[in-house]
Parts: C-alpha cells; structure tokens; sequence
C-alpha cells in the first residue's frame, strides 16, 4: 500500500520492522527487505535505510540464512541510483557475481547461495542511466565510471540480457557520455534488428563526440530505408547539421511532414542552428510559425538570442511587448536577457517596473543586471536607487561590483568612489580579481593604488593575469612607470597576455616612452602561443 502512505508513516513503519526484524516469523528475508526499499524509492527516504539493508543481506547470505535474490537486490541498486551512491553500485554488483577470492569466501562457505543474481532491465537500465549522467566527484571519478560501465557490460554479456533494446540503448549512451565511441559502435552494430531508439542512441553518441557527419549518415540511413524518428531523433540530427545550411533545411522539411515541427523542443534547437548557420531570417520564420501559440519559454528564449547576436535589440524589445499582450508568463532567465537589450532608459524603466511587480521583484541576479544596465546608460541615480533598495545582507560581490561599474562610467561627479570597496573591506566580504579590476578604476592617485596593490598580494591575487594589467595600466596612468614596469617585469613570460603587454604599451605611452612601448610590441610579434587583437 506504498501509495497510500505518506512518507512520514512509511518512515515510522521500516524503523519498527528493522528495531523488532529478529522477531519476524518469516521464511525468506528477501520479500521483507524488497518491499522496505520499494517504501525508500517511492518516499525517496534517506539513504541509511539501504545501508542497514545492505547490511542485513550480507550478514545473513554469509551465514546461510538467505538465498539472495534480484527481487531483492533490484530495489536496493534502484535506492543507490538515486543517492548516486557510485560505490556502492560497483560493490553490490561485484558481489552479486559472487567472486570468491573478492568476497573472502570460499565455494564450501557460499554453499548453495552461490548462485549468481541477475537484476531485471529496469535496473541495469537504471544504473546505467545514472552513470550516463555521472560528473566527476572525490570518492569516483571519471576512470571508476568507466570501469563499472564495462563491468555492467560484461554481465550484460556473460548472462545473455543485450536483447532487450531498452538496456543496450543505454549502454550505448552511457559509452557516449565518457567518450568512449569505439565500443558504442561495436554494440551497435551488433545489435541485428535496429530499430528507432537504437539509431537514435548512437546518433547521439556522435553528435556528443563531435562525429557529426557520421551522425548525419546514419540519418540519412534512416530516411533511405523508411526507419521512423521521433523527436529526440530529429534534436540530434539538427545538432549535427554545424554549419551545413542546406542540410539542415532539409532535416527541417522531414520533421514537419512528421508534424513536429511545433515541438517546442525542436523549434528550439532549430533557432539555435539557424542562428549559427548565420541565417537570421530563417530562425525568425521559424520561431513565427512554431511558436506563437506556444507557452513554452525556450522557444522565445533561443530567438532573444538570436536577436541579440545580431545587434537587433528592438526585435527584442517589440517580441517582449508581444509576450506580455498575449499573457506569457516570464522567467528571470528571460528578463536577464530582455535587460540587456535595452540601449535607452525608456524601456529600462518599463522592464524594471515589470520586475518590480513580478514573482522576481527580489531576485538578486536581476537586480545586479538592472544595476549594471543603469551604470552603462550613465543613469547612476537610478542604479544607486536600486543598489539602496537592496538589503545589506543580501548584496553580494557582483552587486558592489556592478555599482562601483556605475560609479567609474558616469559623467557625475561621485565623491568618495571607493567608499562601497571600503565597505566590503569592512564587512569581510570575498573580494575576487573582478572586484579589484573596476576598484582601480576608481583609484585617483598612486596611493589609492598602492592600498589596493597591497591588499591584492594579501589575498594572494597577483597570480590573476587581469589584475596585473589592470595594475600596470593605472600604475602608469597615474606616473608611477617604475612600479608598472616592475609588475611586468616580474610577470612569467608564460603569463603575459594580450592585456598585460598592451597594458605596458599603454603605461609606456602614457609617460611619452614610445620606444619602449614599440619593444613589447615587437616582443607580442615574435610569441607564437597568442594572438594579437586590435
């Protein structure tokens, strides 16, 4: 009755049976422990109730009491799967095969429990969709994963479960995922009736590996011999279509005859592609006929960004005003976007009022952006309004930072325009390169300077190769060319980018040195490891 419990009962419930199990009058444990983990899984109850477990069955299959079986051990993977506990995955795995010299055991100890246990699909299935989705961490890293992703695959193999299509697609994403292509592609065509799913799987492979051509081929395999797609199919041939214009139109005409092309998923990668294939007015198309009637974000989000790779923020600013005729609600991802289209104050302050009375009236990442967009505009009373309205425990590095921005682009005389530096100073708050790069724009005099230069060899930030060109430029910006040239001078040549020597150029030129300046540009000549810019 799982579902009818909540989880607080069912909670009281597997305390009781574990606090009282030795008084059960049960012949096999297994029945009692499967349907306690069927509770955790359903409830997603913590994970100390599976190692209880786990310790029970290996207790009890040590000393005969049990004969360990997948109805149990299934549900146990399943409850590890979802705490992503990787190593206790491989353990149980390990020792259902029963590996006599691994276990410390020996065949007579086994006795006739020794029989090794083979899950269902769904939980080879799950496992390996949680390995499929694994990002390194300390107790398993990349090469571990690896290695229980081909163990599975060998019990796979050894106990004949590689029919069932479901299992071997996952094992072909999960080989994917941590690059192994090679062995994805020897599953793959071992399997004898391929069908969607299969092709899908390893289109994704290659698309994730960067085979995009061999992506594409095996699609066009499947148009050639009628093989149907769903839409995950379409995403990845869409993905794969980099920079080919001519072929992305024409997985762009197939999946309208398969009627998706208002899938909001699909729409959206379309727009993407077509951003990225330069082709501006086929994405715009495209979002016209597949997203007006769609509430769907992503769509609107992928053409913002369209709009605004090709400088054509009225588009922007006119979709927005569309969006809030027709009742389409914002997220503040959109709204992070929308702000930084606005190139006059006008429509600023109609986006800030509509963040004002939004669910997101107090999101700190909207405000810092609002902040950031009034200092760009040279609208400090504005910023220093909202920056005012914050409260002081909610402020954060990026929202000092935005405001002292604001402070250095105005044309408004701000006294005292290191008092907010001074602030964080005083309030212990994490002070990062960023901080300290628009701090010394706001410094006056060398000895402003050389606070800050001070403090940033306190913190150990001297290593920062912004924070260095930006001490260099104002160095000798301000006359003091002998400690510039003493912060380049102590720069490892590896270090010195593009922004350190044209921060020396510009400390040379500043104190009429145009000959030095002329040294270091023909040292950025000689350099192969970077390019120059403008």
């Amino acid at each position: 009755q799982k579902k009818t419990l909540t989880a607080k009962t069912a909670t009281h419930f597997i305390d009781r049976v574990l606090q009282h199990k030795q008084y059960l009058q049960v012949s096999n444990m297994s029945f009692v422990w499967s349907a306690i983990l069927k509770l955790c899984v359903y409830h997603k109850l913590p994970e100390t109730y599976c190692d209880s477990i786990w310790n029970d069955i290996a207790t009890s299959y040590k000393h005969h009491q049990t004969e360990v079986n997948r109805q149990c051990m299934a549900p146990l993977l399943l409850c590890y799967c979802y705490h992503d506990n990787y190593p206790a995955i491989m353990e149980i795995l390990k020792w259902l095969d029963c590996d006599y010299n691994n276990a410390g055991l020996s065949e007579h100890e086994h006795g006739t429990a020794a029989r090794p246990v083979v899950l269902d699909d769904k939980a080879y299935s799950a496992i390996l969709s949680r390995l499929s989705r694994f990002e390194p961490r300390p107790d398993f890293d990349h090469a571990q994963c690896m290695r229980a992703i081909q163990y599975i695959a060998l019990h796979l193999q050894q106990y004949n479960r590689l029919w069932n299509p479901s299992v071997t697609n996952t094992l072909i994403a999960a080989y994917g995922k941590h690059g192994d292509v090679k062995s994805a592609k020897r599953l793959f065509s071992a399997q004898r009736a391929k069908k969607t799913d299969t092709y899908t799987a390893m289109m994704g492979v290659l698309v994730q590996n960067g085979a995009t051509a061999e992506a594409l081929h095996l699609y066009r395999h499947m148009c050639e011999h009628a093989i149907e797609r769903h839409y995950v199919t379409y995403l990845h041939a869409i993905k794969a279509c980099d920079q080919h214009l001519k072929t992305l139109k024409f997985v762009h005409s197939n999946l309208n005859q398969d009627n998706y092309g208002t899938h909001p998923k699909i729409v959206t990668a379309l727009i993407s592609q077509y951003a990225h294939c330069n082709a501006v007015d086929d994405a715009v198309s495209t979002f016209q006929r597949g997203c007006r009637s769609i509430k769907d974000l992503s769509p609107f989000k992928a053409i913002i960004k369209c709009y605004l790779q090709n400088q054509r923020s009225t588009d922007v600013l006119q979709l927005y005003a569309e969006m809030k005729q027709h009742g389409i609600a914002m997220d503040d991802k959109l709204y992070l976007q929308v702000i930084s289209a606005c190139e006059a104050i006008q429509s600023l302050q109609v986006i800030a009022h509509d963040v004002q009375q939004s669910a997101y009236h107090a999101d700190i990442k909207l405000l810092n952006a609002l902040i950031t967009k009034y200092g760009e505009l040279d609208e400090v009373e504005h910023a220093q309004r909202i920056f005012d309205s914050i409260d002081l425990s909610r402020r954060d590095e990026i929202t000092y930072t935005a405001m002292m921005n604001a402070y250095f682009q105005t044309k408004t005389y701000i006294p005292n325009r290191l008092q907010l530096y001074h602030e964080m100073k005083h309030l212990g708050m994490a002070r990062s390169s960023p901080v300290f790069v628009v701090a010394l724009k706001l410094c006056t005099n060398v000895d402003e300077i050389g606070d800050m230069h001070n403090d940033i060899e306190r913190l150990g930030l001297m290593h920062d190769s912004n924070v260095r060109a930006s001490l260099i430029f104002h160095y000798g910006r301000r006359g003091a060319l002998n400690k510039a040239i003493l912060i380049y001078r102590d720069t490892p040549i590896a270090q010195r980018t593009v922004f350190v020597c044209t921060s020396m150029m510009s400390a040379y030129k500043a104190n009429e040195r145009y000959s030095q300046a002329m040294d270091i540009y023909k040292e950025l000549r000689q350099r192969n490891d970077i390019e120059m810019d403008k």
